[in-house]
């Protein structure tokens, strides 16, 4: 579904076709389109457009029209018929990944980096939170909006009735399941049909083993999937498959798999802190019988600390090159200053913009802040780096090793091939 809106002088309502649903308002002498990955409902665009509708109170030609295409597919396919069109909009979402560094190469996007310095708001955000959109070269040419860190949420309750504590390493967490499922109980809840969340604990080992060191000579074609650390967290991600994961995970979505935890049919959940309004009361703090814990460790490992684990800003988004006007520049100064209680404190999500710490700020944000302000090395995404093909492998591939249907070492084989196919066409 692609659904259009726009903060311009007024609102109007407009119902274009049976799947595209228009809000549009009379054309602004300064509006800007934002092709957009994110739902309409997301905290991220409100909080844009209501910091947006502020600034109008001076620019009141000012106006950001959105376009949103949430399924991600249908998303990247539209960019791709744009960027070869050259017919890319003033804004658009994009990882930073390979062929989004194609787009730059092309000259296509503005320099965010040296905007962001132009303009004097570079220290306004975390800086883990620029660092994650930045290209291999450490350009920066995405805006990141949000600054997650992502946890293991579980029942107390259920850990009392088998007898178990929170897992000390990454090994713990295999021995939890057994004692979960011993009692009765599903061990953990993942979303298996979207891929990536079962990537995370393919990447788990490979992280505490090495730190990121793994993942980039992988993608580089400089060490491979079958490899004594490739091979091992295959194997872990197996292990989860046949021990942990809850029955049908490959076909469970999104919300099925939050469902399952909310609803108190699951032991664990990993996922990041844009469910924090989820796990809590209204007032901000936890719900009954819900709590959380980091990253485990692999015992005798240094690479990282406990304190590193993953933490990303998410999807970001870039400037049309030519469309980095003086007004925009204007706006995101204004918006450096606005847009982070915007975020935490009006749509509840953890902003890539320094917030305030107001007093009444409820105890687990401000812990997620603070766990934000001291990662040092975070967990880098497998399917933002890798490239395009190899993702496709690896969301096949992935899902056959954890129901059990491959081996560790077929599975290595194929990201291996898929990668080298990669690397001799650069």
């Amino acid at each position: 579904m692609i659904t259009r809106f726009s903060v311009g002088r007024a609102l109007g309502i407009a119902l274009v076709g049976a799947t595209a649903l228009s809000f549009v308002g009379p054309a602004a002498a300064a509006n800007y389109n934002w092709l957009t990955a994110r739902g309409t409902d997301s905290g991220t665009v409100k909080a844009v457009l209501a910091v947006a509708e502020k600034f109008k109170a001076t620019h009141p030609d000012f106006g950001i029209t959105v376009e949103a295409i949430p399924d991600r597919p249908a998303y990247l396919q539209k960019v791709k018929i744009l960027a070869t069109g050259n017919q890319l909009p003033d804004l658009f979402d994009a990882d930073a990944e390979p062929y989004f560094a194609d787009i730059v190469a092309n000259g296509l996007v503005a320099n965010v980096g040296a905007i962001l310095d132009e303009v004097g708001i570079t220290d306004k955000f975390y800086k883990f939170a620029l660092d994650y959109e930045r290209l291999d070269d450490g350009s920066l040419y995405l805006i990141p909006f949000e600054a997650n860190t992502e946890y293991f949420w579980y029942h107390p309750s259920m850990f009392e009735k088998a007898g178990i504590e929170v897992p000390k390493t990454l090994d713990g967490i295999l021995e939890a399941c057994s004692k979960l499922k011993a009692a009765g109980l599903t061990p953990v809840s993942v979303d298996g049909k979207d891929g990536w969340p079962i990537y995370r604990y393919l990447s788990f080992p490979a992280f505490r083993e090495t730190g990121n060191q793994f993942l980039e000579q992988l993608k580089a074609g400089e060490v491979q999937m079958n490899s004594e650390v490739g091979l091992a967290s295959a194997k872990y991600l197996q292990d989860m498959g046949s021990s942990c994961f809850q029955q049908g995970f490959a076909t469970a979505n999104y919300t099925d798999a939050l469902n399952l935890f909310t609803s108190g049919q699951a032991a664990i959940y990993y996922m990041g802190t844009w469910e924090i309004g989820t796990m809590t009361n209204p007032d901000g703090t936890l719900k009954d019988d819900v709590a959380f814990f980091t990253l485990p460790v692999i015992d005798g490992k240094t690479a990282t600390k406990p304190t590193d684990f993953y933490a990303h800003s998410g999807i970001g988004t870039a400037i049309k090159a030519g469309s980095d006007t003086a007004e925009l520049k204007e706006f995101l100064k204004f918006l450096a200053d606005n847009f982070g209680d915007a975020a935490l404190y009006d749509n509840k999500f953890m902003p890539s913009i320094k917030p305030t710490i107001r007093p009444d700020l409820a105890e687990i944000y401000k812990r997620a802040l603070s766990d934000i302000e001291q990662v040092g090395t975070y967990v880098k995404v497998w399917d933002v780096k890798l490239d395009a093909n190899t993702v496709d492998v690896l969301y096949r591939q992935s899902q056959l090793l954890a129901l059990g249907e491959i081996t560790p070492e077929q599975f290595a084989a194929e990201i291996d091939t898929s990668i080298q196919q990669y690397v001799s066409s650069r």
